[in-house]
């Protein structure tokens, strides 16, 4: 398992953020994260989920409080890191976080 230091996220758009998330970890944009082996201590994800709502509240318009946080959330949720971390302030990766994409064998 590779430990590093939460990266500072400087993006805009909040999917952007995620995106940036990755990649500072070491993503190289063409394989597949398994986010369930990207993981935070439980503190640092709320944490994180709280910034990452707060920041999203700035510079989404023409959505309420509410839907911004639902959609924040989701994001965060379905697509970001895991809870479960044993390491306040870093980032856990697992062996197998960064696959390569599945290419579906029955496509014609």
């Amino acid at each position: 398992m590779k430990i590093k230091p939460i990266p500072e996220l400087t993006e805009s758009q909040p999917y952007a953020r995620l995106e940036e998330l990755y990649r500072k970890l070491g993503w190289d944009g063409k394989k597949d994260v398994d986010s369930s082996k990207v993981r935070l201590s439980e503190d640092d994800w709320l944490a994180m989920l709280s910034r990452e709502i707060e920041h999203a509240k700035t510079v989404i318009t023409g959505m309420n409080e509410i839907d911004i946080r639902i959609a924040v959330g989701m994001l965060w949720a379905n697509m970001g890191p895991s809870g479960g971390g044993k390491h306040p302030g870093m980032v856990e990766l697992c062996p197998g976080w960064l696959e390569e994409p599945e290419m579906n064998k029955n496509a014609v």
